[in-house]
């Protein structure tokens, strides 16, 4: 890029707006400025996130302009009117006021615990709306990292020390417990930082979405997470060198491979600095059921509580005819990116099915979240990993052999052998108390055999509800397969 074409070549840049102040390509004489670019928002009722394409600033402009004639005379052709520039605002607004503030919130209540957050936060120069701000802490009393006078909790006060989103690094906190910390620090690095690893993804999703159906054919989760531990052995027996032919196999890039790798180990020497497990614990024993897929969907979701539903419902709109479509726990619809080993779910399969995922963008052209990054998971998952309340009923002329557990938060009803019910309700008390057991637990004032022996139950319960999810994706499979 920075290189000086040949004679009789033309170079053409093109640029995000990552250009306009960041780079300085000598021989650019030209710039053709749209007058447009991408920017993470928070959606007004919400709180989330959504990506949305929206006009730069005056000052923006006048940045990209100064692209051309850095070292010599040059042009910028603007794409809109001088009009339109009049009514730019004069300056981009500020980040905080365009991010989710969950993050943002917790460093807050660690600089200053006894201090309100909205009143801590209006002292900025250009402080966040109240309302951002309630979304934000209402979120963090949802998760268990405040109480509701805002109060730090035990669970805060870890989160606090992890370089994480509150609800990624409650997913890493989880699984150091469940014994796959390896691929949920992998998985929280993708999700948290949107790492892409395959080069020119843009133009080949069909081809990466069955790259990574070769690792995992339900998740994007753990096929990314295999992906990345099928690097790591490569170059740990071959070397760097001996990587790179793998590498161009898959057209993956090694840099980015590094770079995961080098933040996952951040995460977890941060995991190590929280003081939730011993010191002296087995790589082993953190790791011990990485291998299980179904383990790593249910501890993203034990964190990021996000669910989507597949429904059947009739179009009116046009045409009468029934339709499946894909919405969150909340009734919006969503949209699966087409890199997503699900992508096109909702075509393939017709009964309901579940997803967890992790922050994805509202998009304004197709008024949906957009998600790239999911797995699907069987009925267990959610009965057992979500969180909130949940209740059961003896359905109606099943003559007490079937029980529907609901979910509210979730808007969620699934339907169990009665048999089963109170075991499953049991294993999930079992599941919960064991993680703020860990959570509220003072080491040094802990007696080892204690430690002991809470260590030996947990392996025993972990195992339990590993082949519970194993044996229900089956089942699930083998449904789906008549």
């Amino acid at each position: 890029m920075f290189s000086k074409p040949p004679p009789g070549v033309r170079k053409i840049v093109l640029a995000t707006n990552i250009a306009e102040t960041s780079i300085t390509i000598p021989d650019v004489v030209y710039v053709i400025d749209s007058g447009a670019h991408k920017e993470n928002r928070i959606r007004d009722g919400t709180g989330t996130a959504s990506l949305e394409t929206v006009w730069v600033s005056q000052a923006g402009a006048k940045q990209r302009a100064g692209r051309a004639g850095r070292v010599q005379p040059g042009h910028c052709y603007r794409m809109y009117t001088k009009e339109k520039e009049n009514e730019f605002a004069p300056h981009t607004t500020p980040e905080i006021l365009r991010i989710p503030l969950e993050q943002t919130v917790l460093d807050c209540k660690t600089y200053a615990p006894d201090d309100k957050v909205d009143v801590f936060l209006s002292e900025l120069p250009e402080p966040p709306s109240k309302q951002a701000i309630r979304f934000a802490v209402n979120d963090l009393i949802d998760l268990g990292a405040l109480t509701p006078s805002e109060r730090l909790t035990r669970l805060g006060v870890l989160l606090s020390m992890m370089t994480l989103h509150p609800r990624l690094g409650r997913c890493v906190l989880n699984a150091a417990l469940v014994g796959g910390v390896v691929a949920a620090a992998n998985v929280a690095t993708h999700c948290s930082d949107n790492v892409e690893l395959f080069r020119n993804a843009a133009d080949r999703r069909d081809e990466v979405r069955e790259i990574k159906r070769k690792f995992s054919a339900t998740s994007d989760h753990a096929a990314l997470h295999w992906i990345q531990d099928e690097f790591e052995q490569r170059v740990a027996e071959k070397g760097w060198e001996g990587v790179d032919q793998w590498c161009e196999q898959y057209r993956l890039r090694k840099d980015r491979l590094s770079y995961v790798k080098s933040v996952s180990n951040l995460h977890m020497e941060h995991l190590l600095k929280t003081g939730l497990i011993e010191q002296t614990t087995e790589v082993e024993e953190l790791n011990r059921f990485s291998e299980i897929d179904e383990l790593t969907a249910a501890v993203l979701l034990s964190g990021s509580n996000a669910l989507l539903v597949t429904k059947k419902y009739v179009r009116t709109k046009g045409k009468l005819m029934t339709v499946v479509d894909l919405f969150t726990s909340k009734g919006d619809r969503a949209h699966i990116g087409s890199e997503s080993v699900n992508y096109g779910l909702t075509k393939r399969k017709n009964n309901t099915q579940l997803l967890t995922y992790f922050g994805g963008y509202h998009s304004v052209e197709r008024r949906a979240l957009v998600v790239y990054k999911t797995s699907l998971i069987p009925p267990h998952t959610a009965l057992l990993f979500c969180m909130g309340q949940i209740s059961k009923d003896i359905v109606d002329g099943s003559n007490g052999e079937v029980t529907e557990m609901h979910l509210p938060r979730h808007k969620l009803k699934i339907q169990v052998p009665t048999s089963q019910a109170d075991q499953f309700l049991r294993a999930r008390e079992m599941l919960w108390n064991t993680f703020q057991y860990y959570i509220e637990r003072d080491l040094s004032k802990t007696h080892y055999d204690d430690v002991t022996k809470v260590s030996r139950f947990k392996a025993r319960l972990i195992k339990a509800l590993g082949r519970i999810l194993v044996e229900a994706v089956e089942n699930q499979q083998n449904t789906s397969s008549r």
